[in-house]
């Protein structure tokens, strides 16, 4: 069965300016690689939860 990721995009405007938050990824696939990468809080789906739970949880963590 294919693996589902999910992820947000947190943003905020200040002062007409939108600010964006990134991080480095982690887990074993990035272990040891481009530490200049970036990309939005994300990480896999649980089968327990749906998409949008997912994504928050990541976010938290």
């Amino acid at each position: 069965m294919p693996q589902r990721s999910a992820g947000l995009l947190i943003y905020r405007r200040t002062g007409g300016v939108f600010e964006f938050l990134l991080v480095h990824p982690g887990g074993p696939f990035w272990a040891r690689k481009d530490e200049g990468a970036w990309s939005i809080p994300k990480g896999l789906v649980d089968e327990s939860e749906d998409e949008l739970a997912a994504a928050r949880r990541e976010a938290v963590e």
